[in-house]
């Protein structure tokens, strides 16, 4: 069997001390009462009597009051009850009556296990002071009366045996009762805690995609990338700053798919052509295409002079379906860059003209020109060049072009070193101005007087 719960015990313990606090004070104001009444009646004994309850009944609601065992102030007051009551039977036969209420409180108070043994032992010591004088000659009661009190007496022991039975059935009921109950509430605390505590977690969540999103749209914000976001269904959703500072349009919720290019004035970089619908990046993003480096002029009423942009395009996929939500652009202004492509395009055509120019001009000289890098590569040498030394530019190292040449001094009899050639020494940042040498080769047999600057 289940054993009581605390609080249950408990509730039922204040059930019975309520009840017990009612009782004693009760009994109180009418034992007060009948001391008054037995006072001016001359029945002393019964004043004393009376007095003695009302004493008693006074400690026993102190006792409760401070919380003293509750079951042993019980125990107490029905003792001290039934030595009053035995005491008031002294007085006479008229005060029987009185005696029929013991059972009840100790029934009530005790239980009926408890209470039945109190019960038949207080039934016991009266039945002594009742038929035990008449068996000594000294009858004090009618037997007839002491008859039918004993018949009260146990009509009423049976009456509260049934009376104390239901009290603890009800008291069982109303525990299980009760323990359902805050088992209920227990549950129902738990769930209320539990959402709380969903709340709270939500709210922070909440508190945390908010600071998570101004960041996020503080950053784009401050990108010098145009951000554009749009949804399947051909609305706008997101404009950064930069792109209503290239477009010169900031977001338009009302404006689908088919009217972008017209509303912002996307053309095809020759500007003659809007681009159609369907070739727009963010649109071929939303097919769950992507597209890089497409290049467009925007053009319309807060950009009559164009601005020409390159943009990019992905689809933004649903994890766990893998289908196309959304689609975002990201374009930047080169109009800038453009130009300066042009312009160096400009300049480019203009170098090759000029060394074109250049080039035609040192082949026609009669002065033999020769360019090499710092590596000792030779760069340019002009026709010229070639027919004064009677050989074109040579693969060796130039640690052996004196001797490749053959460069000599004046007396045409001592070879130049290589490191002394005016090349070499220009190569070196030596400058050096109508140097003499003779040249004899192969080619030149004859040989052949220059002079070089360097």
């Amino acid at each position: 069997m289940n054993r009581p719960s605390p609080q249950s015990t408990d509730l039922q313990a204040q059930y019975l001390k309520r009840a017990f606090l009612a009782i004693c004070i009760m009994g109180s104001f009418i034992l007060a009462g009948f001391s008054v009444f037995n006072y001016t009646m001359g029945y002393l004994s019964a004043v004393w009597i009376n007095i003695a309850m009302l004493l008693l009944a006074a400690v026993a609601i102190l006792a409760v009051q401070f919380r003293i065992n509750d079951l042993g102030v019980y125990r107490f007051l029905c003792a001290g009850t039934a030595v009053g009551l035995f005491g008031l039977s002294f007085i006479g036969p008229n005060a029987l009556y009185f005696q029929l209420v013991m059972p009840l409180l100790m029934f009530f108070f005790l239980g009926r296990r408890e209470g039945m043994i109190w019960s038949a032992s207080f039934i016991f010591c009266m039945n002594a002071l009742l038929f035990a004088p008449e068996l000594v000659g000294n009858q004090v009661y009618p037997t007839e009366q002491a008859v039918r009190f004993l018949v009260c007496h146990l009509f009423v022991i049976f009456f509260g045996w049934n009376q104390a039975t239901s009290q603890e059935r009800f008291s069982s009921i109303l525990m299980t009762k009760n323990e359902q109950l805050q088992h209920d509430q227990k549950q129902l605390k738990e769930a209320l805690s539990r959402v709380r505590r969903t709340e709270k977690q939500l709210e922070q969540t909440a508190a945390q995609l908010q600071s998570q999103n101004l960041l996020t749209e503080t950053i784009l914000n401050n990108m010098s990338e145009g951000i554009v976001v749009g949804d399947t269904t051909g609305r706008l959703l997101f404009f950064n700053a930069s792109a209503e500072r290239i477009m010169g349009k900031g977001l338009d919720t009302e404006a689908s798919s088919d009217q972008w290019s017209e509303i912002y004035g996307i053309y095809y970089p020759d500007g003659e052509k809007l681009v159609s619908s369907d070739e727009l990046p963010l649109s071929r993003a939303l097919r769950g295409e992507s597209t890089d480096d497409f290049a467009a002029l925007v053009r319309n009423e807060k950009r009559p002079d164009g601005v020409h942009v390159s943009a990019s395009a992905r689809p933004m996929r649903n994890r766990e379906t893998d289908e196309v939500d959304a689609g975002v652009v990201v374009f930047r202004d080169i109009t800038r860059q453009q130009e300066t492509e042009a312009q160096l395009q400009d300049s480019i055509a203009q170098l090759r003209s000029q060394a074109q120019l250049m080039n035609t001009v040192f082949k026609s000289v009669s002065d033999g020109v020769v360019v090499t890098g710092k590596d000792g590569k030779f760069l340019f040498v002009n026709p010229s060049a070639e027919k004064i030394v009677g050989m074109g530019p040579t693969d060796g190292p130039s640690d052996q072009w004196s001797e490749t040449y053959g460069t000599f001094y004046p007396d045409q009899k001592t070879p130049v070193p290589s490191d002394e050639l005016p090349l070499m020494r220009a190569m070196r940042g030596e400058v050096s101005d109508d140097v003499e040498l003779f040249i004899r080769n192969q080619e030149r047999p004859e040989g052949v007087f220059i002079s070089v600057s360097g």
